[in-house]
């Protein structure tokens, strides 16, 4: 673009033309070592004829970085800011089992309440009957409770029980029992084993028996299966705080006809016993900890293109994304609290604090932080307003710190001694659409010119005019500024560069072009610097506002967004000297 429009080359060549044309009249008798051979060209003006450019797509003009940050996207041929965060290990969460060991266990004394009729000679005889209605065992088991527990609703746990009532002590008297009810701790979930004899029915934690014999031991043997803590109340009680406490005891309800002579009823004393432990999984509340001492990810920002990199860019963007993939096979949902920290050469430049990041349980969410909230299919859309500042100095490192927490409000099913995993990953994909502070500086040098330039001189009064108009398909206002350079790239003293008219307004859309008037004047004030001028540094800053005026969450693109120069006329306004000597 810039070279089309101050295509001084184009101006010299055409000057030395028109110098050859004049020493070409020059008489051969004189002697040419004795003649000034300054000669003056041009008189009220010298004007190049008018061209104009083709159109001139973005691409052509802003120049990316290979395998950079910021990528022409092969589909859309948008400009976009692409990241993609280091891969990170997954974070294991593990609540440790639970050991629940027997702590004591007491058998208690129990004897059958006998009704008959009144005895002969101090002996009872048939016809009477036995009751008892008793405590037959007591027992405790406790287990060390993981502090990422605080309350438990129901454990899967497998273990055995055994009971051993000596109904053989009164067999003499009592042939069989008609009805046997065991009542076991209301928060055992169990099934019925083997037993000396079969029982009718189960009803909750009472196993009922019916027409069981005396002649031999009682046994029930049970299959523990789960606990249920919410069912407290009938033989037992249960505590959670630091341990996990269970105090239970076995009931026993029975009666049966006197069969034979009973003096009195003998003391009994069961046996029971039920095996240590584990609880593997368990439905309540937990707080796991979840250590994401990685965060989110980390990456390392390189191959920014120049138009992004000078101190006064502002990369001001209307709606970046950062969209998060975070796999969560927890049955509990929680929060992760996120903080982007953007640095620059190892200073922080910018925090964004307490991105509030929900995740739900037993999938992998799909989660897209953008600046204004807008939806994006397939993801969870959370509102950052300051997201555009991790960015708008472009830093070489952004961090995603971040703390998670599993959600305290649900009552959720955990696998104690599994190592679950959450496994983070993020990707930072911003497409350049301004919002209204955004500005960015391209630059760029028109130099060469000094091979043309080093021995001519402007006359008193005199200087070169460039003008041009811009149509302009770009959504970005323009500004031009030039500095004059000599062949070391140092500004040259003695050469003005007036922009009479610099501004270049925006297309509204990116599609209507507006045009604009562009024209500069370059002058001498010190006689010999038109010599020492070798080109021009050329700067346009785009901007997204201008006044009250902008142009904002239109995405730039490198073929669809262009500019035309029109009408370029370069002018010699006065005299250039040419010095053959």
């Amino acid at each position: 673009m810039s070279k089309n429009l101050f295509n001084v080359r184009l101006f010299s060549s055409l000057l030395f033309a028109g110098a050859l044309v004049t020493a070409g009249c020059t008489d051969n008798d004189y002697d040419f070592d004795q003649i000034d051979s300054t000669v003056g060209i041009g008189g009220e003006g010298l004007e190049i004829p008018t061209s104009s450019t083709e159109e001139i797509k973005l691409k052509d003009v802003l120049d990316l970085e290979e395998n950079g940050s910021v990528v022409e996207d092969a589909t859309t041929h948008d400009y976009v800011f692409r990241q993609t965060g280091d891969p990170i290990n997954p974070v294991k969460v593990n609540i440790a089992k639970i050991h629940v060991a027997k702590e004591s266990g007491q058998s208690i004394p129990f004897t059958f309440n006998v009704s008959s009729s009144a005895p002969r000679n101090g002996v009872r005889k048939a016809g009477g009957s036995v009751t008892v209605d008793a405590d037959i065992y007591k027992f405790r088991y406790k287990g060390k409770k993981p502090q990422e527990v605080l309350h438990l609703y129901s454990a899967e746990a497998s273990t055995t029980l055994t009971l051993r009532v000596p109904f053989s002590a009164i067999n003499g008297a009592v042939s069989h029992l008609q009805n046997v009810t065991l009542s076991l701790p209301g928060y055992l979930n169990f099934n019925v084993g083997t037993c000396s004899t079969a029982p009718k029915k189960v009803e909750g934690t009472n196993i009922m028996f019916e027409n069981v014999p005396t002649n031999g031991d009682f046994v029930v043997n049970i299959n523990v299966t789960g606990l249920d803590f919410t069912r407290t109340n009938t033989n037992g009680s249960v505590s959670i705080d630091n341990y996990v406490s269970l105090d239970g005891k076995v009931h026993l309800t029975a009666n049966g006809a006197i069969t034979g002579a009973m003096s009195s009823s003998p003391t009994l004393n069961a046996s029971f016993s039920m095996a240590d432990f584990t609880i593997d999984s368990a439905l309540g509340i937990f707080d796991p900890e979840i250590d994401l001492k990685d965060g989110l990810g980390n990456t390392n920002i390189t191959g920014i293109p120049d138009f992004l990199q000078d101190d006064n860019v502002k990369v001001d963007l209307y709606n970046p994304e950062i969209l998060l993939t975070i796999g969560n096979d927890m049955d509990a949902a929680g929060t992760i609290t996120g903080k982007i920290i953007s640095k620059k050469k190892g200073a922080v430049i910018n925090v964004i604090n307490n991105i509030q990041i929900p995740i739900a349980a037993n999938t992998v969410n799909k989660i897209c932080l953008n600046r204004t909230g807008e939806a994006k299919n397939g993801y969870v859309v959370v509102k950052v307003p300051e997201l555009s500042k991790a960015i708008e100095t472009i830093p070489d490192n952004i961090a995603f710190e971040a703390t998670a927490k599993a959600s305290t409000e649900k009552v959720t099913k955990f696998n104690l001694g599994y190592d679950y995993h959450i496994t983070p990953s993020y990707s930072i994909d911003a497409p350049l659409a301004f919002a209204e502070n955004a500005e960015i500086v391209y630059k760029d040098t028109l130099d060469g010119w000094n091979d043309d330039l080093q021995d001519m001189e402007l006359a008193e009064n005199a200087y070169l005019s460039a003008t041009a108009n811009v149509e302009n398909g770009v959504p970005a206002y323009l500004s031009v500024d030039v500095v004059p350079v000599g062949v070391d790239q140092k500004v040259v003293k003695g050469i003005t560069v007036e922009l009479v008219k610099k501004d270049v307004a925006a297309s509204p859309n990116g599609t209507d072009k507006v045009s604009s008037p562009l024209e500069i004047k370059i002058s001498q004030t010190e006689k010999g610097a038109l010599a020492k001028l070798d080109g021009l540094i050329v700067t346009a800053t785009g901007k997204a506002k201008n006044g009250d005026n902008k142009v904002t969450g239109i995405t730039l693109n490198a073929e669809r967004h262009t500019l035309i120069i029109k009408d370029i006329r370069i002018k010699i306004v006065g005299k250039v000297i040419g010095d053959f000597n």
